[in-house]
Formats: C-alpha cells, structure tokens, sequence
C-alpha cells in the first residue's frame, strides 16, 4: 500500500510525462556513445545517418545569451526545488542551484557541493564534506547548516527530495559535525549513497529559505542568478561571475522559454533563431534534420526504458506464465523502428542499463509460438485484455498499437484504450492501479537508485508491486544486501541474483531503451546529449557561442 506522500512524489514523474506527451523526448539517462561523441546507426539496423552526442568544442568564449526553448508547464512551474517537476522547471532549478552530486555522463556521481562522501564499516552511517569557498547569490558562505537544513525539509511529505531517501536516511539525526562536514545517518546500509543524492528536487537551499522564498526569491549557489519569471512563459537569469566552478558560465544570459504549446512551433523557432537550445527533440522531426545543415542534431544511447509494466499481484497477470507470455510476443526491433524511428537500443525487461552491475546478458526473444503455448497451460488460450496507453511519451500510442498487431500471432487480442494524457499518471484515475499499462523509466546512475525508485514496498513508482507481494521477504531480504555490499565482486553476485529473480518474473516489458535527443543551433558550442535526463544534464553553464 502506497503512503500519501508516495503519491505526493509520484507527481513528479506524472507531470513530466504529460510534458513528454507534448514532445519532450528521452525520457531518461543516456550514455556518450563513443570516446569521439559520435552515435553510429542504431541497434536494429535501418542506418539512420550518423549523429554527433556532443556540439563541437574549441577554446570558450564569454558573451552573448542561451535562450532555450522547452514545451510549457502552464500555470503549474516553479522555481521552486521541492516542486520543480517539468521540464522548464528542472532546467531553471538547474541554473539557480547545485545538489551535493549530479550524474555525469559515465553514470558516474560527480561532486558538487560536496567533495568527499565516506561510510562506516556497514555504510549505515555516511560522513559528508563539502566545497569551501562557495557562496550563495546573496554572498553568504556556503555551510554545513545549509545541508542539514535541506535534509531536513526532505521529510515533508510535499517534498520530492525525499523521494527515494524516505525511509533510508534517519532524517532527525543528519548533525553538523563542522564548518564544512556533515553526518548522515541511515535506517539501514547503503553503499553507494551518493547514487541517492542526485535528483532536481535534491538541490541545497539555504538555511531557513522559507517556502515563499524558494517560490518567489530563489537565492542559490548556481551558475546563474534569478533576474525575472512570469510562469508558463519566460525566465531570465544572469551569469553568477562568483561560481565556484570558475571561468563558467560562459554565457552572459540564460533566458528559458516555456512558452511552446506544439513541437513545429518549437523547431521553427530553432530553425529561424528565436531560440538556439532545443532539448527532447521527437524523433520524427530529429529524423528529417539529421543531415539538413540548418541546426545540429544531438543523439546519444539512454538508459532509460519503455515499456508496459503488469502487475504481479493482480490477475491474470499474477500468472508468471502470463507475463512471460507478454514478453516473448513483443517484436523488440519492429517496435523501435516503428514507435522510435530507430531511435533506441532493444530492451531485455530489467530497469537500470548501463549502471554498474546490471546484467545484459540475458534476453528474451520474439517467440510467439511459445508464448501462445503458455497463454494455453495456464488457461488464457484466446487471451483478450485492454492496454491502456496515452501521448504521454515519445512512440508511446504507436508501440501500443504494434504490440498489439505482434501480439495476434501468440493468440492475444489486446485492445488498445487511449487516454487523455491529463489523467494518464493521475492516481485517481487508476494510476498504480490498473493490471497492465504503458511507462517509462528515467536512467538512473545505479541500480540501487533504480530499485529505491521501482521496486521496493514503498517505491514511488512501483507499476509492478514487485517486492511488495506474497512470499516476497525473502527476495527484499535479498536486495538489501546487494544494496548495502561495498564489496565489488560480491554486490556483482548479489545484484546478479537480484536481476536474475526480476527478469524471470517480473511485470515489466521493457522494449527499448530509448536514445536522447536535442537540437541546437550551428553556433553553439561546448554542450552534449547526456545522461541523465537529456541536453548537458541541464549544465549549460559548460556552453558557450562561436564568434563569426
């Protein structure tokens, strides 16, 4: 049973979806492709034409302004970090604040505000030290209390920084040990805590920001400084020349645009302009720009999965033989080439790709005959379900629809049911509740953060109740070993055994995982497709513009 403010976090992913509905593409992480940046033809084949993962470099140059270009929020977005969940939302908290860490493109943690994080012998106590010389925008250094003060905050139930930190982090005892060291204790062991450190809403404000303040006033230690927000339409901010991370940013100005209600207006403007950052381009109109000359085309492989999740507790999908059915029906290839346009890399129905210690070496494959087979032994010969889905996500209908034309040769008549995309994620209208359903996983920088996320009894996102059913304590006993093991060869065994248990039985069909991309014009500079979200992780402090 999931807790309110299980549902309160929830909203997060909700929102961005209906925002992916509108165009943002690649709903996930994503990992550079090659040392030299460049994505060769995708994984099934159809030669899409080489793309570049980065803008070309060269030595940066200060001056001139970003104005990026992003599907609006409407009168929901903030700048508020607790709230932050569109996209425009994501990419101001981005250039207003730092977290202690942030993924970088390897899914490596990279330090932020904190430089050093060290456990004790059974990592159920943390040590965490931070970056001297930082200072907010008001000029007040940069502390200790700061941290504890936002750590804090995380155990309100509105707050989305606790999403996957509730219930491991003993909020009432993070302490101050000094000026610049902090103490983290935890409910139980974690190895890789910092892997829990990263999200938007995990940014560190200020000690005693008050929620008017953080909604109106945002006072960060960012790349830029708040100049104006009118919501659902345009932020503007200014270079922060006193960064801790020294010459950046490059640019003078970041002006964010959130006022794009269609994707053709969007990469109008892009092609005429107006704005020179394009982040989650859809595949199809990144498809007929790659090559064009007019903007660059940005791809890199994410992490990120789609898939239709079921529920393991719910009949018939209760029935392993039930859900392995569903996997071995799906056409894995077909299905990127026609939801994606090639965009995207066969999925193996486990969340976490690319993190240490995720297992690759195991995949279903399209065998229809098979999966009619067991559809008759556990009596759904002729089997009929409905699949709901929505525009909430790049190729999101289009899959359905396929996977429901694949689906016949296995004996299955799946009704496709098209939601609005206002309610598509809305618990009230049966998200977490329906047997079967469309999703999307974003990328996450280990696997520990992936199953906090999705898979544990009070995971935010558990689509598929896994862990939380009957004769399941044994399997959690499980994963909070692999989760607590510092040991590499051992938590390899463990997470192995972990994956293992997961892909045999699991609820997911996870088809894809699918590629980033974002556009930006000719003449910038220095920023990449990444990981984990999509353009430069949002550091656009790392761009800049060539000078003709």
């Amino acid at each position: 049973m999931h807790s309110e403010s299980d549902r309160e976090r929830g909203l997060t992913r909700r929102r961005l979806l209906e925002l992916g509905a509108q165009g943002a593409v690649a709903l996930g992480g994503a990992a550079l492709l090659d040392a030299c940046g460049s994505a060769s033809s995708n994984s099934s084949g159809t030669g899409i034409a080489a793309t570049s993962a980065a803008a070309p470099g060269g030595t940066p140059v200060r001056g001139g302004t970003f104005t990026v270009g992003l599907m609006t929020g409407g009168s929901s977005e903030t700048v508020n970090p607790a709230l932050a969940s569109y996209f425009p939302d994501i990419c101001r908290v981005y250039a207003l604040y730092d977290g202690l860490y942030e993924p970088g493109p390897n899914l490596k943690m990279v330090p932020m505000l904190a430089v050093a994080a060290e456990p004790n012998k059974d990592a159920t106590l943390w040590t965490i030290k931070l970056r001297d010389g930082v200072v907010w925008h008001d000029g007040k250094p940069f502390t200790a209390d700061d941290v504890v003060y936002t750590f804090h905050q995380w155990a309100s139930p509105t707050n989305l920084g606790g999403a996957v930190t509730t219930g491991v982090i003993d909020y009432d005892g993070v302490r101050k040990l000094g000026r610049l060291e902090v103490e983290v204790p935890l409910h139980s062991g974690v190895a890789d805590l910092p892997s829990l450190l990263g999200l938007v809403n995990q940014m560190i404000v200020q000690d005693g920001s008050t929620t008017a303040q953080l909604n109106t006033k945002p006072n960060g230690t960012g790349p830029f400084k708040f100049e104006s927000f009118t919501v659902g339409s345009r932020s503007v901010f200014s270079a922060n020349r006193e960064y801790w991370d020294h010459p950046k940013p490059y640019v003078d100005t970041l002006v964010i645009d959130s006022s794009f209600t269609d994707e053709t207006t969007r990469l109008n403007s892009l092609l005429s302009s107006v704005i020179n950052v394009l982040p989650g381009m859809p595949p199809v109109e990144a498809k007929n720009q790659v090559g064009s000359g007019q903007i660059r085309v940005l791809r890199s492989h994410s992490g990120g999965g789609n898939y239709l999740c079921m529920r393991v507790d719910a009949a018939p999908f209760n029935d392993p033989r039930v859900r392995t059915a569903l996997k071995l029906a799906a056409d894995r290839e077909a299905l990127i080439e026609g939801a994606l346009e090639g965009f995207g890399r066969v999925g193996n129905d486990l969340l976490g790709k690319d993190c240490q210690y995720y297992d690759g070496s195991v995949q279903h494959p399209h065998d229809p005959e098979k999966a009619k087979a067991l559809l008759k032994a556990a009596g759904h010969e002729n089997f009929t379900f409905k699949l709901p889905t929505s525009p909430v996500g790049p190729g999101f209908v289009e899959a359905a629809t396929l996977y429901a034309e694949q689906a016949q040769a296995a004996g299955m008549n799946v009704i496709v049911e098209q939601l609005p995309t206002s309610v598509y994620f809305a618990y009230a209208n049966g998200y977490l509740k329906r047997p079967i359903q469309q999703s999307s996983q974003f990328a996450s920088p280990t696997l520990t953060a992936v199953y906090r996320g999705y898979a544990t009894l009070h995971a935010p996102y558990n689509e598929t109740t896994w862990g939380t059913q009957p004769g399941a304590a044994s399997w959690n006993k499980l994963l909070a070993a692999a989760i607590a093991e510092q040991d590499a060869t051992k938590a390899q065994d463990l997470w192995t055994e972990v994956q293992t248990t997961v892909f045999n039985d699991g609820g997911y069909v996870c088809w894809t995982y699918a590629d980033n991309l974002d556009a930006v014009a000719n003449d910038v500079r220095g920023l990449r497709t990444s990981n984990p979200i999509f353009l430069n992780d949002y550091r656009l402090q790392d761009g800049w513009l060539a000078r003709s």
